[in-house]
């Protein structure tokens, strides 16, 4: 029961992709965790948006797992629980440019993130994954080109795993698989 959640900035899609974990946490009777991909030291309105998350998914009993290391994390999560991966684009930037985690991912980044994401669906009952539709910008600046290669990689390799895919679009989902 996996499923990719893309959307642009203030889409609704983190929104959606917390009611959609916590119904199937529901239905199949498991536990429910929120994989904090952001780092919390990127700078910007990192703080502001951390509590923003924090605060909507207060109350609704999500087990929060923070990204400190891709080598260990996954096994910090409970094996067949249902995670909400919250988002690919800062996982793949933490990957690329730092953030705490281990120097091998940025050697080779669409295989340390699709080894990674591979653990977590092992030990998942489920996994519900937000990801940034940037795809849109016509053309790409050239330094953003690494980045969006890997962000591609790696919604298209975890799409194919998905029974669901959604894209919203003003806070409204449009069912793609």
């Amino acid at each position: 029961m996996n499923a990719l959640v893309i959307g642009g900035a203030a889409s609704g899609k983190s929104e959606f992709a917390e009611n959609l974990a916590l119904s199937i946490s529901q239905k199949l009777n498991t536990p429910l965790v929120y994989l904090a991909t952001l780092d919390p030291n990127s700078g910007g309105d990192t703080e502001i948006r951390i509590c923003r998350h924090r605060r909507n998914r207060s109350g609704k009993g999500f087990l929060t797992v923070e990204l400190l290391d891709f080598s260990s994390c996954a096994e910090l999560i409970p094996e067949n629980s249902a995670v909400l991966v919250e988002d690919f684009g800062n996982l793949v930037a933490r990957a690329m440019f730092g953030g705490g985690v281990v120097e091998s991912a940025k050697e080779n980044t669409e295989k340390s993130l699709g080894d990674f994401i591979e653990r977590i669906i092992e030990r998942a009952s489920s996994v519900v994954a937000v990801t940034n539709d940037v795809f849109s910008e016509n053309p790409p600046s050239p330094e953003l080109e690494p980045y969006l290669k890997a962000l591609s990689a790696i919604n298209s390799s975890f799409a194919e795993k998905c029974g669901s895919v959604f894209r919203i679009v003003a806070g409204i989902p449009i069912r793609m698989k």
